[in-house]
């Protein structure tokens, strides 16, 4: 347990302990309270952060299925062509000129996630 130089246990029970500050002690340093204050304020930002990157990462899910959906009737194509494999989609769908999510040609694992998407 963490006490800050200064205070005292008080044991109330068994399992219960309370910490007070000693009265004749003088301490120079940050008080528990404002460490508790500050520890609000990291609390608050780390929770605003991990807000934020849910609503990116929501985005971001979003434009993939936007994105899947759109190529969707070209994959549906390309089976009804006979071609099933994985590396085979990716090579007729870089032949057809179809932008990979990422730029640039389609692999294995961006046709996974397209296939994914869309059933």
């Amino acid at each position: 347990m963490l006490i800050w130089p200064g205070t005292a246990v008080h044991e109330t029970g068994p399992a219960h302990a309370t910490v007070r500050p000693s009265p004749d002690h003088r301490f120079a340093g940050p008080s528990p309270s404002s460490f508790c204050e500050d520890h609000e304020v990291a609390m608050s930002l780390h929770l605003t952060r991990r807000a934020s990157a849910a609503k990116a990462m929501a985005v971001t899910k979003a434009i993939a299925d936007q994105r899947a959906s759109a190529v969707a009737p070209i994959l549906a194509e390309i089976r009804a062509e006979g071609i099933t494999t994985v590396a085979g989609i990716a090579r007729a769908l870089t032949a057809r000129g179809v932008p990979a999510p990422r730029g640039g040609g389609w692999h294995r694992d961006s046709v996974l996630s397209a296939l994914r998407r869309v059933h």
